[in-house]
């Protein structure tokens, strides 16, 4: 079983940020669909959350360099 997350450091780059959600995304809709017949747009919370990574962007990059 593969590792398919985000990671705060992600939030560094924003378009890699997108198409890794992107692909979460699709993944966790194939199982909602399946379980409740639902196809849930993730598109806002993405955009939040690379509103917040902009926030801790000094933060991340120090400890990225460590």
């Amino acid at each position: 079983m593969a590792r398919r997350g985000l990671r705060m450091c992600d939030l560094l780059e924003p378009e890699m940020f997108r198409k890794k959600a992107a692909h979460v995304v699709a993944e966790k809709n194939r199982l909602a669909k399946g379980a409740y017949g639902a196809n849930i747009d993730f598109s806002h919370e993405v955009e939040e959350t690379l509103k917040l990574g902009e926030k801790f962007a000094d933060t991340f990059a120090i400890r990225r360099n460590w």
